[in-house]
C-alpha cells in the first residue's frame, strides 16, 4: 500500500498516530509560508477528501514536531562548555583586614528569656 493510502484510512480511522504519519508523509507541505488553513486545504485536495485534514493537525505538526527537530539540534553539549577559572591568588595578604567570626556577635538581638 502507498503510505498516502495508509494516511487516509489514519485519518478517517481517528488514529493515534495520524499526526506523526501526516508528518512524515507531506513534511514540506505542512512548511510552506502560507496560513494553516489553506494547507489544510492544499493536503485535502492531495489526498483526494474534504476536510479531512484541520488547520489545527497542521499547527499541531507545525508547533511539535519542529520544536522536537529543533531542540535536539541546538542544545550545547556539556563537553563544549568552559570550566570556570580560578581567580589569582592575593599576594599582598598584609594589607587586607579579615574579621575573626568568633569575635563577631552573630545575634544582635538578645533574647528576653
Amino acid at each position: 500500500m502507498d503510505k498516502k493510502q495508509i494516511l487516509k484510512e489514519m485519518l478517517q480511522n481517528k488514529d493515534p498516530k495520524r499526526k506523526k504519519m501526516l508528518f512524515e508523509v507531506f513534511e514540506h507541505e505542512i512548511y510552506f509560508s502560507a496560513s494553516s488553513q489553506f494547507v489544510a486545504q492544499y493536503l485535502n485536495k492531495e489526498l483526494g477528501i474534504e476536510n479531512l485534514v484541520s488547520a489545527k493537525d497542521v499547527e499541531y505538526c507545525r508547533y511539535n514536531f519542529n520544536r522536537k527537530n529543533v531542540s535536539k539540534n541546538k542544545i550545547p553539549k556539556i563537553e563544549n562548555r568552559q570550566t570556570h577559572k580560578q581567580p589569582n591568588k592575593i599576594e599582598d595578604s598584609k594589607e587586607i583586614t579579615w574579621t575573626n567570626p568568633d569575635e563577631r556577635n552573630s545575634n544582635p538581638y538578645k533574647s528576653k528569656f
